[in-house]
């Protein structure tokens, strides 16, 4: 039982926990977002959906006057602001008026107090009603008063990270963006520390998945709970780590990756680890992976607010064969270097590490931040038991630390590196040997660590019920070469994306064929057409945005600031009908 208690916990840590926390980076200009504004008239016909970028200080009702005309947008002005009475010619009346909807959630203020996120889709829409579509949105926190918003109007298919964003404002959410999604440090200024984490419930019961992955359904009960846990104590009388493991059959490896990548392949399942797994497999890469690359990369501008998003980037093109540090004219290696890793958690240094490690790049000895000093980083944030911690709030887990170690790998027999990844292999040993580990992810992590570092991972060297580290992954495995979160669940897309990795890394070991994210360079492979910058041909460049704003062409760290969300305009608006504060 406490095994099964320890990786629930973790699962929560991994959806929950947060350690970036809303920093992004030093700001340079002032900040400029794009958001979409849609406005749907008359049985929800739509009049308008276009981009529109705004300034910092703009609002929701500047980005609506922006995209139509200051004259097809009529308004009364109220002390707590603007409300909208016409739009395009539809006028409101004592039946019908102009809602405002964010990220497809009924706003809890005006328009013009709204100060729009990046990316956010702003709705007005024309209604005698709100929709159909209602959800009751619960937050408590540790003070046994929880706050409850009841029947959240809602339009198309929003998510339950965004409920909770339009309900509480942004400026009181803080969030960790993951490759897999958002995760929740911080809400309504309490924040998740030690033991202590946002739990997310729907209909009272624990979600195994973010917020940001639920979509939500009409009539259900959102819930976001501070919760607390005291890790399950050391279970008496462990036998000795790697005493009598089995071996896992030698002949089975070939046969479980080959399975492995064929399901992938059947499920047009392609992300940046699918695509390095493949690479390093010798298996061919569908070119639509890099064209969605390319299209991502050119919507974003080049740039990317979290630092993970150019790291994982950086090694799904190199996989792909294409060229980072010159694609489509955006050199994604130059956000590694020179980005902000002082509020990113130990994975964005990590794999930073990794990526700047994986080919021949061009880095400044002056660099922000240089492979020498990431490796400095990563070592002097070792935890006293030996393991590394997503942050310094949260304990060591073997996710992050199985990370550290194989960003460490390359600098191995180096006296200051070493020692800690001697102490961090006996951690691992301990924590796998005790029971403490059953999630696939985890367990794939450590296989591609240990191959990393030239240990075999079908050895004794570490091991869990039983079985030796790479027969421990393989009872995640189904037999149709998807890989399951825990034994007995259905498998998934970051469980097998990992497992495929972790087969690929040991295959690699096993042929003496170096290391998972280590590839060559091809510095012909040239900007990629699909997605070529028109400025670079006008020779434009430096200018930085918010969000989507291309490298500069100096290595000065100039990432702007998001901005955070909404001041709440005189609080005479509170006590306004709920029709009335509904509308725009």
């Amino acid at each position: 039982m406490a095994r099964n208690q320890y990786v629930k916990i973790m699962l929560a840590w991994m959806l929950v926990f947060a350690l970036f926390a809303g920093g992004f980076g030093q700001k340079a200009a002032a900040a400029a977002s794009t958001v979409t504004v849609k406005v749907l008239g008359e049985k929800g016909a739509v009049l308008t959906e276009k981009q529109t970028e705004i300034g910092e200080a703009e609002t929701a009702f500047d980005a609506l006057v922006k995209t139509l005309d200051k004259d097809a947008v009529k308004y009364e002005q109220f002390s707590f602001g603007k409300m909208i009475t016409e739009i395009s010619g539809l006028a409101g009346t004592d039946t019908v008026y102009w809602g405002f909807y964010i990220n497809g959630i009924s706003a809890m203020t005006g328009a013009d107090s709204y100060k729009p996120q990046n990316g956010d889709a702003l709705t007005f829409r024309y209604e005698s009603e709100p929709p159909a579509g209602k959800v009751n949105l619960v937050i408590a926190g540790k003070d046994n008063k929880p706050k409850e918003f009841k029947d959240v109007a809602f339009i198309d298919q929003p998510n339950a990270f965004q409920l909770l964003q339009t309900v509480a404002g942004p400026e009181n959410v803080s969030f960790v963006q993951y490759d897999f999604g958002k995760m929740i440090s911080s809400i309504n200024g309490l924040e998740a520390s030690g033991t202590s984490y946002w739990g997310f419930y729907v209909d009272g019961e624990s979600q195994m998945v973010g917020a940001e992955s639920h979509p939500l359904k009409d009539g259900e009960t959102v819930e976001f709970k501070y919760e607390t846990f005291a890790p399950p104590a050391e279970a008496p009388g462990q036998s000795e780590p790697g005493k009598d493991a089995a071996v896992y059959p030698a002949d089975r490896v070939a046969s479980d990756l080959n399975g492995t990548i064929a399901y992938v392949s059947k499920n047009k399942q392609l992300g940046e680890w699918e695509a390095i797994a493949l690479k390093q497999a010798g298996k061919p890469i569908p070119d639509a992976y890099l064209k969605e690359v390319a299209k991502k990369v050119a919507d974003r501008k080049g740039q990317f607010r979290n630092i993970t998003d150019y790291e994982r980037y950086t090694l799904g093109i190199l996989a792909a064969g294409g060229n980072p540090e010159n694609f489509g004219g955006y050199n994604l290696v130059k956000g590694i270097y020179t980005g902000d890793f002082s509020r990113q958690g130990l994975n964005g240094a990590a794999y930073g590490l990794i990526a700047l490690d994986s080919a021949d790049f061009f880095i400044p000895a002056d660099a922000k931040w240089t492979p020498e000093k990431l490796k400095a980083h990563l070592v002097a944030n070792q935890g006293g038991d030996g393991g590394w911690a997503l942050d310094s709030q949260a304990g060591s887990d073997p996710d992050t630390t199985s990370m550290v170690l194989t960003a460490l790998s390359p600098y191995k027999d180096e006296p200051a590196v070493k020692p800690a990844i001697d102490k961090a292999l006996e951690y691992l040993k301990n924590l796998f040997a005790s029971g403490k580990v059953d999630s696939s992810p985890a367990t794939a992590q450590a296989v591609i660590a240990l191959s990393a570092l030239g240990l075999d991972a079908n050895s004794g060297i570490i091991t869990a019920d039983g079985k030796t580290l790479l027969g421990y992954l393989a009872s995640f495995r189904h037999g149709d070469g998807g890989f399951a979160w825990k034994v007995g669940d259905e498998p998934d897309a970051l469980s097998t994306a990992q497992g495929v990795q972790a087969l690929v890394a040991y295959q690699l070991y096993k042929d003496e064929k170096g290391s998972l994210y280590k590839f060559a360079l091809d510095p012909s492979a040239g900007a990629n057409p699909a997605i070529e910058n028109k400025d670079s041909e006008k020779g434009q460049g430096g200018t930085v945005k918010e969000e989507g704003h291309r490298l500069p062409d100096t290595a000065t760290n100039v990432y702007s600031l998001l901005a955070l969300g909404i001041a709440l305009l005189a609080s005479g608006g509170i006590m306004w009908s709920v029709a009335r504060r509904k509308r725009a």
